[in-house]
């Protein structure tokens, strides 16, 4: 089926690489899949192939497990392309994908050098709200549906209140009767079977989301020049909480790290609701905020402020 296979990367080997190519072969869970859906994933992975020391230089992503996983789904991904295009030899190659996808990346320079663990959180915004975030402790708290807007940057853009599997191994027992030409007798046509796409849908929320570590990168991907950095996470959580709460009426109160999911490698019911968002974000390692109103109908932004002493000591330019 193939000709030949070349796998380098800094975790894998070549019996890992035959188990992911057994796994595949058992399952083809791409062949429904458009060859530019699978260039878009291929891309998506890559994108998440790579993060920065504390020095903003390239490196790989500090999550191993992560970067396993994502080798694995690459490897799944070009299997694909290749059982399309059989004399196609296979080579992934973790360097040069994490090469390539960090091209475009700038190391920022800052205003002073980081003297901090990267594990905290960290809130890259334009630096004239992160000051108002550092010197009063304002805060906007957006509702989840504002961020399923055309205008954000891909980094920020994202349907919250929607997200869905694949699942190309199931399909709706139907039939379809009609004509192929007007004036032809009615009957039964062929059904054309492609994935079959399982929803979960959440009623709007209000959000606010940070980093779970610091990344450089995170400057360029969000297009912003400041960075706010907590470290004393479980203050900081419980302060914010306590100024949204009282700014509505008893909501419902979360907060967590976002679980990433692969949309054809997940089921619909591993899905969590307001804590789901596609693998594609997985770089931002999301920790987020949520409230949940007894009314969700037309949330609009609201703004809080801190009372009491500053909780937040370090900005960056």
């Amino acid at each position: 089926m193939y000709s030949t296979y070349k796998m380098n990367t800094e975790m894998g080997s070549k019996q890992l690489l035959e188990q992911w190519f057994e796994e595949y072969t058992q399952s083809l869970y791409l062949r429904e899949a458009t060859d530019k859906q699978l260039e878009d994933r291929l891309r998506d992975i890559a994108t998440n192939l790579w993060s920065t020391d504390q020095y903003g230089n390239v490196q790989g992503p500090r999550n191993t497990h992560n970067k396993q996983e994502l080798m694995h789904i690459y490897t799944h991904t070009v299997m694909e392309q290749v059982r399309r295009n059989p004399t196609r030899d296979i080579e992934v190659n973790e360097k040069e994908i994490r090469e390539t996808a960090a091209a475009r990346y700038i190391n920022p320079k800052l205003s002073r050098a980081i003297d901090f663990e990267p594990s905290c959180f960290a809130k890259f915004g334009e630096k004239k709200h992160i000051e108002a975030s550092l010197r009063d402790g304002v805060f906007r708290i957006a509702p989840a549906q504002t961020y399923d807007d055309a205008s954000l940057n891909d980094a920020q853009q994202d349907n919250e209140l929607e997200n869905f599997v694949r699942t190309p191994n199931k399909k709706l027992n139907m039939r379809l009767r009609g004509f192929e030409n007007p004036g032809e007798d009615i009957k039964e046509l062929p059904v054309i079977w492609g994935e079959l796409f399982e929803y979960l849908v959440t009623p709007n929320f209000y959000v606010w989301c940070c980093s779970s570590t610091y990344d450089a990168r995170l400057f360029q991907a969000f297009e912003y020049d400041a960075a706010l950095i907590v470290h004393d996470k479980e203050e900081f959580s419980a302060r914010l909480n306590r100024a949204v709460t009282s700014a509505l009426d008893r909501p419902q109160f979360d907060a967590g790290r976002v679980i990433y999911y692969d949309d054809y490698t997940t089921q619909r019911d591993e899905l969590l609701k307001t804590f789901s968002k596609h693998f594609r974000y997985l770089y931002q390692s999301e920790y987020r905020f949520v409230w949940k109103p007894k009314e969700t109908n037309k949330l609009q932004p609201i703004f809080v402020k801190r009372s009491g002493s500053a909780i937040l000591n370090k900005r960056f330019k």
